[in-house]
């Protein structure tokens, strides 16, 4: 919910550190218990990463960043989805 607020007000760098730091808890937990019970919760935060970064290509990041911004963005769409 915290992340919805900070993307509605465009503070995407601090989503995007916010869901960095949630994602790498749920990688740790998914190596000791395993990825079923945390599997939705994961979904809609690589999906959440891969909206901020593309908010950050849009409007914040420079140009040279802009590609590998969307290319990361991408990356996370693709792994949300599989």
């Amino acid at each position: 919910m915290l992340a919805l607020i900070l993307l509605k007000h465009g503070r995407f760098d601090a989503v995007e550190h916010l869901l960095t730091m949630v994602n790498q808890n749920i990688l740790k937990e998914k190596t000791s218990s395993g990825i079923q019970g945390v599997n939705n919760e994961w979904c809609t935060l690589l999906h959440l990463l891969g909206c901020c970064l593309l908010s950050q290509a849009r409007h914040q990041a420079p140009r040279g960043s802009t590609e590998k911004k969307v290319n990361e963005a991408i990356s996370y769409f693709f792994r949300a989805a599989s």
